[in-house]
């Protein structure tokens, strides 16, 4: 039972937090957090294109990293925005964990800092190691078709989302079925 209610607290953060970048962007707010951080991604050199997917993604991954992806800036700053989102996980997700660990001896503060701290690592390796993996691209363009061309041919890797959320869905089952039996 503790088990699904983390589940159920888990889904409502995300709905949370999904509804509130959507309101960021219905009530402009998010248009005026992008207009004063121009002036500091123009300093970087950075694309403006990219401060609305960074905010959104500080505040829940998903919405945001899909806005970097789909962004006309160049890759190396789709890439470390998006591995600055990935390593600090969003408020959305800190929400989260802070929920599930709150009876624990880790100290939200310092698990906070230690979340920015990995953000901006993520954030400076990618940009120093970038231009080392520049000329990979083709390569991994080449594994990517392979991938899409298999799969579509490839009964196994067409279902497998679906094996997966059945074995999911099993293990939960078992799991709760065994709660239940200890209790009586």
């Amino acid at each position: 039972m503790h088990s699904m209610e983390i589940i159920v607290q888990v889904g409502g953060f995300i709905i949370l937090f999904s509804v509130l970048s959507e309101l960021l962007r219905e009530f402009l707010i998010l248009d005026l957090l992008t207009r004063l951080l121009e002036f500091p991604f123009y300093l970087m050199g950075f694309n403006k294109d990219l401060i609305s997917g960074l905010v959104l993604g500080i505040i829940e991954i998903t919405n945001g990293i899909k806005i970097l992806g789909a962004s006309s800036a160049p890759l190396y700053q789709q890439l470390a925005l998006i591995n600055f989102v990935i390593a600090f996980g969003g408020i959305s997700i800190f929400t989260q964990t802070l929920s599930v660990i709150n009876h624990s001896d880790i100290k939200p503060p310092i698990y906070a800092l230690s979340k920015i701290f990995q953000a901006i690592l993520a954030f400076v390796y990618t940009m120093i190691f970038y231009p080392y993996i520049e000329g990979l691209t083709h390569q991994t363009k080449m594994v990517f078709n392979l991938f899409q061309a298999t799969y579509q041919s490839n009964i196994w890797l067409q279902t497998w989302t679906h094996i997966c959320a059945f074995l999911c869905v099993f293990f939960i089952l078992i799991n709760v079925r065994m709660v239940f039996r200890r209790k009586s």
